[in-house]
């Protein structure tokens, strides 16, 4: 979890839209709405029948090309239940909590500088030996000019004195902690099931909690019943990796000890 917020630092996330099948009038049936704010069958790349009714997906997985049409539409619903719960929660990030990332963030950088010369330096040494196969030495070398990419790397930020500015920062932190504090505060309200990510726990189980909750009060509706049943049939599916009540942590990596350098 804590390399995937240097990727951040890199990486832009690009986002997919279909459109949806033509039907006889070109209009974009209205799915879903929440608070007032209507998601067509084209944004979450659903089909539709001749008479602009949903035609429900198969229970198939989401993969990194492909979205199953119900998963888009958690996506949205969450992304658009989640900024309304931070506000009136006062769960928005703090300058401070943006420094303590930053910090911890800078720190974490300059250790893995370091860490990466070390293995250089070792690299340099285990290819000296004459005693490696071909296929050790081949192996050794693709690592050592990927080290060397990566050093190159640095000096160059080095020399231009690269440093994003406080807006880039914000924009890349702040998603992180709210996201954090989202979750921690969802759980505690609602507990239920937590799925093990690569970022971290997941309430699942307390935001379908808190989405349902929202359903009744009439801030999201699906307007298809067809389609709101499979909806929540699906949300209700148990994740892939669910995590014991005793490995149950929402501290954020950034109020963890840094990780070790390994030998």
């Amino acid at each position: 979890m804590k390399t995937v917020l240097i990727a951040a630092l890199f990486v832009i996330q690009a986002a997919f839209k279909c459109s949806a099948v033509d039907t006889s009038s070109n209009e974009l049936p209205v799915v879903a709405t929440v608070f007032d704010k209507g998601i067509t069958a084209a944004d979450v790349s659903l089909q539709c029948d001749a008479n602009n009714k949903p035609v429900i997906p198969t229970n198939t997985p989401s993969t990194c090309l492909v979205h199953n049409p119900l998963d888009e539409l958690r996506i949205k619903i969450v992304r658009e239940v989640r900024l309304d719960y931070i506000e009136k929660n006062n769960l928005k990030a703090t300058d401070e909590e943006i420094r303590e990332l930053q910090a911890y963030q800078d720190r974490f950088m300059a250790q893995d500088r370091i860490k990466r010369q070390k293995k250089l330096v070792e690299l340099e040494e285990k290819l000296e030996d004459t005693k490696l196969s071909s296929t050790e030495k081949e192996k050794m070398e693709k690592y050592r000019a990927t080290l060397l990419r990566l050093v190159s790397r640095d000096k160059q930020q080095d020399e231009i004195k690269f440093k994003p500015t406080a807006e880039v920062l914000r924009g890349i932190f702040v998603p992180w902690i709210e996201g954090w504090k989202f979750n921690k505060s969802v759980y505690e309200k609602y507990g239920g099931t937590v799925s093990v990510t690569k970022f971290g726990p997941d309430p699942v189980g307390a935001t379908e909690c808190l989405l349902k909750d929202y359903e009744k009060q009439g801030k999201i509706v699906i307007h298809d019943e067809n389609l709101r049943r499979s909806f929540w049939d699906r949300f209700s599916e148990a994740p892939r990796f669910t995590a014991k009540p005793e490995e149950i942590d929402f501290t954020p990596h950034w109020r963890k000890p840094l990780p070790q350098n390994e030998e």
